[in-house]
């Protein structure tokens, strides 16, 4: 028992510490990565391609070559540089560490970055990705 109350403690001092190192910062909580599978064939980069289509949607890739779309969307509990569902906020934000806030640097993990289809449309010719002739 005494075990649980002193993870319990720590755990709550922790939370306390990121409140302080992530005050009004929201960084995190102003767009949402998916992972995806690299473009193959001409489906793939079509619908990537469709994708950059759309406002505040961005396609990366990691140093690690993992590919990612990006939504430039907040959450919708955040409110006024805070969460408002701090106590029951989703497992992937109490996991997040505030050392690797990427608040100084957004692009640090990326890279290759498409904002357009100009940009994907010569990373794939670049890479030899087929993909439909009316994209020429």
């Amino acid at each position: 028992m005494k075990k649980i109350i002193e993870d319990e403690k720590r755990i709550d001092d922790e939370d306390k510490l990121n409140r302080i190192r992530c005050r009004n910062c929201t960084a995190c909580c102003k767009y949402i990565n998916v992972p995806i599978d690299a473009p193959q064939d001409e489906d793939d980069a079509d619908y990537l391609l469709w994708c950059l289509l759309h406002k505040n949607v961005h396609i990366w890739i990691g140093k690690n070559k993992r590919w990612f779309i990006k939504f430039m969307t907040p959450c919708k509990p955040l409110k006024k540089g805070a969460c408002g569902r701090y106590k029951t906020r989703p497992m992937i934000c109490r996991e997040y560490l505030h050392e690797e806030c990427e608040k100084l640097d957004l692009t640090k993990d990326e890279m290759h970055s498409f904002h357009n289809q100009d940009e994907l449309l010569s990373y794939l010719k670049k890479k030899k990705v087929p993909f439909f002739g009316f994209y020429d």
